[in-house]
């Protein structure tokens, strides 16, 4: 079922709250963000040490003696700098992974939101239509007993009956879509498709203009920007690792080798059969320039790719930004229209129900005035819902998805 009340305790607030916890997306999301963390520690840490072992089935003779084993441990270093560039490189990309979270994390609350407002205006519209139906019906009431006191018409009864029959299919057919709108709505908690909504009146809510034409863009914290600067500093961070990668990497270990003793009979030097200890030092030669080059201008190649990615970003937020604002500007417009002309509609029913009353006159009149009273509570609605899907796309567009609705004070 679908509950609509005046100020529900579980309102949209708490739905975003809902959509944040269990939204599968969403939580696969801040995986991926977890899973690009576990990378920071792998890529700062030296390589494992290398240990060896070596058996001389044939022992091999030296003048200390005879050499039976050796064994080996070597740890290897890379250049000054080139663990502390791949950790920041690979931090930068756990943040872009966290912007993007924030992004998705907007654009579900923002999905919400529209979810949420349109079954708002769908339970309106219903309300509207159901005391559409029940005015007819007082109307055809009425037009029964002008026919039987002599001062009215059949067809008024029959007129009243049409307007009846097509408010009825009308309202059968909004009801029906409740169905499909609470799928919607459910589906982005992560909830059984049909659980029971709770719609909380806004039409009291306000909006907000939250940029003026002065304002711009580049000094926003929408996290798509965030999340592209993230990567930007990734790749200047890759840079520095390629030109580190291009200098020796330095390997520091020891030897120890056991040696054996000649018999006493064979005369040897001092130090028969002492074992050996050889400390050892390695490097790498980075010879193939052209593989570091390629790694540089590689990052090089996406500093400047980042660049232009951001900038089209940023035209197309501009564009949504402009879109969204006229949108809202407009639905304001429509919205105050709408309050004004359902206000006079009413009043011209008024009038012409009292009228009719009186002389059996311009009942058909009175069944225009009160199509056009549900046509402009409908468009009222309507502009309301764009209204705040505006806002909404503007708090997205801004990167504050979770700005507070505040009751008007007008």
């Amino acid at each position: 079922m679908l509950t609509f009340v005046v100020r529900a305790q579980e309102g949209l607030e708490a739905y975003l709250q809902m959509a944040a916890e269990k939204n599968p997306e969403l939580l696969a999301r801040y995986a991926d963000y977890e899973a690009a963390l576990q990378q920071v520690p792998q890529v700062s840490s030296l390589p494992d040490p290398q240990w060896s072992f070596g058996y001389f089935p044939m022992p091999i003779q030296t003048r200390n003696g005879r050499q039976l084993a050796r064994t080996g441990l070597q740890q290897m270093f890379p250049w000054f700098g080139t663990l502390a560039a791949r950790e920041d490189a690979a931090s930068q990309r756990a943040v872009a992974d966290f912007q993007v979270f924030i992004d998705v994390r907007n654009a579900l609350f923002r999905s919400v939101k529209v979810a949420y407002y349109d079954l708002y205006e769908l339970e309106r519209s219903i309300a509207f239509s159901e005391e559409n139906l029940l005015y007819l019906a007082s109307l055809e009431r009425l037009a029964r007993t002008q026919f039987a006191a002599g001062t009215g018409a059949l067809v008024d009864v029959l007129r009243a009956q049409v307007q009846q029959e097509e408010a009825l299919t009308q309202l059968a057919i909004l009801r029906e879509k409740r169905r499909p709108l609470k799928a919607v709505f459910n589906s982005l908690l992560n909830r059984p498709l049909q659980d029971s909504v709770q719609i909380e009146d806004v039409s009291t809510l306000t909006d907000t203009l939250l940029w003026t034409e002065a304002t711009g863009l580049d000094s926003l914290d929408n996290p798509k920007l965030r999340a592209l600067d993230a990567q930007q500093e990734a790749a200047r961070a890759d840079e520095q690792v390629a030109i580190k990668e291009g200098f020796p990497s330095m390997g520091i270990g020891v030897d120890y080798v056991v040696m054996g003793a000649y018999p006493p009979s064979v005369e040897v030097p001092a130090g028969n059969g002492m074992d050996m200890v050889m400390p050892m030092v390695s490097m790498t030669l980075p010879l193939n320039r052209k593989k570091y080059r390629a790694s540089q201008q590689q990052a090089q190649a996406r500093q400047a790719a980042l660049a232009r990615r951001r900038e089209s970003t940023v035209n197309e937020l501009r564009t949504q930004w402009e879109q969204a604002q006229f949108t809202l500007v407009q639905a304001r417009r429509q919205a105050a229209l709408y309050q004004r002309l359902t206000q006079k509609v009413q009043q011209e029913i008024t009038l012409l129900r009292t009228t009719y009353s009186a002389a059996g006159s311009d009942f058909e009149e009175i069944l225009r005035a009160q199509q056009q009273l549900l046509d402009y509570q409908l468009k009222l609605v309507s502009a309301q819902r764009a209204r705040w899907v505006s806002q909404a796309d503007l708090d997205y567009i801004v990167g504050q998805p979770d700005v507070p609705l505040t009751e008007s004070t007008d």
